[in-house]
């Protein structure tokens, strides 16, 4: 069993707005916001989202209430600031403007939120709650009155309060609604920045999707006094022209994104070094060759970080940082060395999903540790090993596979640059193996050369029958490789004859 112990931050900070007002008083002209044309310093952010809290507030909203944030996509500059005041006044549930009208009509069904906050120039016309636009000086520019509500007194969040309702993924299954509490995601960013050595001169070019912008935000406001670098919301704006304008020296993201941005810089910056001097990496296995593309391109080492939307990083540059137990099928601990469930509990931990209680039970064990339905062991050396999803071993006649060992094969093969294996049904063998590549640009492989390169690595069983070649691999909206989707893609095609 290991423990991350929270001692030695103070209470006052374990909250987001205690944390940005925290930054305010001990660097109050250092940038916490830096875009191509715009630089918000901590003491600006600090009276931007005071007065956004003071907004919501005047209409009733208390630290207990649910309120949804209809965001841009890309997050941009302005949008970052809302999120941390809203934080700063309620609990934030995030909803992407990306998604399809009947997408988010459900997630807000689902959530619940007294009312949805949306930046001015954002359609949010047919959702089923009252549109709060926030204009550009972030105060809510006109709202309706929440019957029975009177204007709330100004009391922040405790540090076990909700600061966010997050989605899970989605890669494998129905997205989940998940709350995160305040001191969740400061103690979890501690962590990761103990592990990069950050301090108040770093700056973290901003890669994440929209709901996952906080986590990033909430990283350099709680723990470094550091600044991100994020889009002004100019359509010619992107991570990439960030990376070369701005000199980040740290970032985070999935493997295959951070390969994908680790080749254009390798490709635009000449010389030996770049301004990055440590990346952070995490949602997804990383193949040695992804590995290696990431730290070419950066110039940087490449930590790895393990957690989930339900229990924020519980290890971090190889270092068990959460307290987990490695159990069996009965829930029971293992001793190092032997594989079996990662299981969690504590701070790091969610307390249960959004108003199901008996999903939550689904996922708790009876002595409350949490299930994260991940594979694992801990090593000698008191490392965490990560191998896999349970849900995602694939049973072929009996044969039991790993999806994560086919993939790792592959990507040995000069010519591939991602994979990605799923499990397709069979009407014999219940379930057979597929999988997708992309290779690398200017390279093309033939399915019976992959066969053949896997023959010689894999079991004859393990080996796919059905294998695509495509541009890129379908993604979630946090970015991650999508089993789910790939599956479905698959079963679309071969419905329209284009059988591979």
């Amino acid at each position: 069993m290991y423990r991350h112990s929270s001692d030695g931050i103070p209470p006052a900070i374990l909250t987001i707005p205690g944390a940005i007002a925290h930054h305010a008083r001990l660097r109050p002209d250092d940038p916490a916001l830096i875009s191509e044309r715009r630089v918000l310093t901590w003491h600006g952010l600090h009276e931007a989202t005071h007065v956004l809290a003071t907004s919501l507030r005047a209409l009733g909203i208390t630290p207990r209430d649910r309120v949804a944030f209809h965001c841009s996509t890309p997050v941009i500059f302005d949008d970052l600031i809302t999120i941390f005041g809203m934080m700063s006044a309620c609990a934030v549930v995030m909803i992407d403007s990306a998604l399809p009208l009947a997408g988010r009509q459900r997630l807000i069904e689902r959530a619940t939120p007294l009312a949805i906050v949306s930046p001015e120039d954002l359609d949010a016309t047919g959702l089923p709650s009252p549109v709060w636009p926030v204009a550009a000086g972030n105060r809510i520019t006109s709202a309706a009155p929440i019957p029975g509500r009177t204007p709330a007194p100004e009391c922040g969040p405790t540090p076990g309060a909700i600061a966010a309702v997050l989605t899970s993924s989605g890669s494998t299954a129905e997205p989940k609604l998940i709350p995160v509490r305040h001191e969740t995601l400061i103690i979890g960013a501690q962590i990761d920045a103990d592990t990069l050595a950050l301090t108040p001169a770093d700056r973290m070019l901003h890669l994440f999707p929209p709901q996952f912008g906080l986590f990033g935000m909430a990283f350099m406001a709680t723990c470094t006094g550091g600044s991100t670098l994020v889009a002004d919301g100019r359509p010619a704006m992107s991570d990439l022209a960030l990376a070369n304008l701005l000199a980040p020296t740290w970032t985070c993201a999935t493997p295959v994104n951070l390969a994908r941005i680790a080749d254009h810089l390798a490709a635009t910056i000449p010389g030996p070094s770049t301004t990055f001097r440590a990346i952070l990496t995490g949602g997804a296995p990383a193949s040695p060759r992804i590995r290696q593309r990431i730290t070419s391109g950066f110039r940087a080492p490449l930590f790895d970080f393990y957690g989930a939307t339900e229990a924020y990083s519980l290890a971090s540059g190889g270092r068990i940082t959460g307290e987990i137990r490695i159990a069996d099928d009965g829930n029971n601990p293992l001793p190092p060395g032997r594989e079996g469930e990662i299981q969690a509990r504590g701070p790091l931990v969610f307390s249960g999903y959004l108003d199901d209680p008996d999903l939550t039970a689904a996922v708790f064990t009876p002595d409350g540790w949490f299930r994260t339905g991940d594979v694992g062991r801990i090593d000698p050396d008191d490392r965490l090993a990560v191998l896999g999803r349970r849900v995602e071993q694939i049973n072929r006649g009996g044969l039991k596979i790993s999806p994560l060992e086919i993939e790792s094969a592959i990507l040995a093969h000069p010519a591939v640059a991602e994979a990605l294996v799923c499990a397709i049904p069979h009407a014999s063998l219940g379930q057979d193996v597929a999988m997708a590549v992309v290779p690398h640009a200017g390279e093309t492989v033939s399915r019976r050369e992959l066969r053949r390169w896997l023959l010689e690595r894999l079991q004859a069983g393990k080996v796919p029958r059905t294998i695509l070649t495509l541009d890129a691999l379908p993604v979630t909206g946090t970015g991650k490789a999508s089993r789910r989707a790939l599956a479905a893609l698959i079963e679309t095609r071969s419905a329209a004859g284009d059988d591979e």
